[in-house]
């Protein structure tokens, strides 16, 4: 719905996000962001009924909307995103990877998110997180002050499958989030839809997994009910 790229000092304040069919706020190699004072929603009716208008329908009527309802997604540095409300069925924000090679954000680095209510989703992210030769990094970024309500997930790390190169996850801290009633799991890290959600294996080969490397990350009074 809203994409910024190769861009700096942003605000984005105030704005009602409705419905988007794939990423609501997507930030490509951006520096210095502040989002504030938003809300994003999926209204599941009234996409069932979009695409089932269209044709977007499987044999069962199972529509195929959920997935890739990103709340915000920065591939950005120095961003602090705080008093908003997500409902979707996707990452509600995904810190993913930047390259050296970026104009900006040469690294996704000093992320701040707090005071956010979330329903559904599939939970604070990182990544995912490929290993590349450029070496991928998500690094010093913290989430608090959170309300989860039937997350899908709740927090989540998720790597990604492959062979050259390495890719790091360091310093990133989880606290004061609440979740009531994960519908899948309260904290997944691991591979992107791996065992998901039903115990089996879709998606990735742990033989081909990269070593995630913590470094003085923290996740503390987390509440799962």
């Amino acid at each position: 719905m809203l994409l910024i790229s190769y861009s700096e000092n942003i605000l984005i304040d105030g704005i009602t996000f409705l419905n988007s069919p794939k990423y609501h706020v997507n930030l490509k190699d951006c520096h210095n962001v502040t989002v504030r004072n938003f809300i994003i929603e999926v209204d599941v009716f009234r996409q069932k009924k979009m695409l089932s208008d269209a044709g977007f329908m499987d044999h069962r009527g199972i529509p195929t909307f959920p997935l890739n309802t990103d709340g915000i997604d920065p591939s950005a540095s120095s961003v602090y995103i705080y008093n908003g409300s997500i409902t979707n069925f996707d990452d509600a924000v995904a810190f993913k990877p930047c390259r050296s090679t970026n104009k900006f954000c040469k690294a996704c680095s000093s992320g701040l998110v707090e005071d956010l209510t979330i329903t559904y989703s599939v939970g604070l992210t990182i990544g995912s997180v490929p290993p590349n030769g450029d070496v991928n990094c998500v690094k010093d970024v913290v989430f608090r002050n959170i309300v989860m309500n039937k997350p899908l997930k709740g927090i989540y790390i998720k790597s990604n499958p492959g062979t050259n190169g390495m890719g790091l996850v360091q310093n990133i801290s989880y606290s004061n989030v609440s979740m009531t009633e994960a519908l899948w799991w309260p904290i997944w890290i691991g591979p992107q839809q791996m065992n998901q959600p039903d115990g089996t294996f879709l998606g990735c080969d742990m033989r081909y997994m990269f070593i995630i490397m913590f470094s003085s990350g923290l996740i503390n009074n987390v509440i799962p009910f």
